[in-house]
């Protein structure tokens, strides 16, 4: 029990009171720093091993057998479409197509002698001078010789196309990157004489994780990142074949603009279509993550379910202009009273 000597210390003693129970009759309201969504979403990156091929590149390979005579491309030469890469020798081919040149001139002399003697029969016939029967062999000799005449038309063609394919010569236009043919070497049907790329016709092939491909179609951005560069892409399919060990898909693109070499490796980079919270702005309450919200002088406390520790996260839920606590919500409870300076 106090015993106090004047009203002095009285005073003094009841300042001192007053001033200890402050804090507990007296709530505070936090002080923090606010921002929108929009000011501090980002849109993740993400990436993958890209490598630039070629639509076209061929094994260009002999259609028939012969002696190479002439080799007319070398690596490195750039050649057009049509343009000769390699000469097998012709004879045997010439001379096949001057035999089915004489066979159907025999048959054509051997045909007008049958339309004669046709002719002839037809007359006796009308004279019965000569049976039914010789009239019939006559027709079918004509029909038989002009069925003849069509199987040398055909081996005539035939020969001419084996000819122009001792020629052997570009599919497209392109660069010869290998040659295997060599001067007088045998080919033979089926044989690669040189390996043909098309460096003006590429795109990009990249493996990419399965979760990934919803996310690719939708990105705000493709580019390819290859020597110092980032050349925009635009998506061109998705393979529906999955990868059943790695659960990977490929995906292929074409270039918007400027083309990398073919052969080039770089990274396939895309954004995130959709916003997200950075991860530090996340805070544990109980068993949730979440954020704070600063709502009429209060915070109040968002539950993101999809939330992992260390990782941004989707915010679909939350409007561009949601106000956000971004300083001084780790020591905020749910419903506290705030201060935004």
């Amino acid at each position: 029990m106090w015993v106090l000597t004047n009203a002095g210390e009285f005073a003094m003693r009841l300042v001192i009171l007053f001033m200890l129970f402050l804090p507990i009759s007296v709530s505070q309201a936090a002080r923090v720093t606010v921002q929108s969504v929009a000011e501090v979403a980002i849109y993740p990156q993400f990436s993958a091993a890209a490598e630039v091929v070629a639509l076209n590149d061929s094994e260009v390979s002999a259609e028939v057998s012969g002696v190479v005579t002439r080799v007319a491309a070398q690596v490195g030469d750039q050649v057009a479409k049509g343009d000769l890469l390699v000469a097998v020798d012709a004879f045997v081919y010439e001379q096949a197509i001057i035999q089915s040149k004489a066979a159907i001139s025999t048959v054509e002399a051997r045909i007008e002698l049958a339309e004669y003697q046709l002719k002839q029969a037809r007359k006796l016939n009308l004279q019965r001078n000569v049976s039914e029967e010789l009239l019939v062999q006559r027709q079918t000799e004509l029909a038989s010789l002009k069925a003849e005449l069509r199987s040398q038309q055909s081996a005539l063609a035939l020969a001419e196309f084996n000819l122009g394919k001792t020629k052997i010569v570009a599919p497209f236009s392109g660069v010869v990157v290998k040659r295997m043919a060599q001067l007088g070497s045998q080919l033979n049907p089926g044989m690669p004489v040189v390996r043909l790329v098309a460096p003006d016709s590429a795109e990009v092939s990249a493996q990419i994780h399965v979760a990934d491909a919803e996310i690719i179609v939708a990105a705000k951005a493709l580019n390819l990142a290859v020597d110092g560069q980032r050349l925009p892409l635009t998506l061109r399919v998705i393979s529906p074949v999955v990868d059943v060990v790695q659960r990977t898909q490929e995906v292929r693109l074409g270039f918007a603009a400027a083309v990398a070499a073919v052969g080039s490796s770089g990274r396939l980079v895309w954004q995130h279509p959709y916003a997200h919270l950075p991860a530090d702005l996340l805070v544990r309450r109980g068993d949730a993550l979440g954020v704070f919200v600063a709502e009429q002088g209060q915070a109040r406390f968002v539950a993101l379910p999809s939330a992992q520790e260390g990782r941004s996260v989707r915010v679909d839920s939350l409007p561009a202009d949601t106000q956000l606590i971004v300083d001084g919500r780790f020591t905020l409870q749910p419903d506290d009273s705030i201060e935004p300076e």
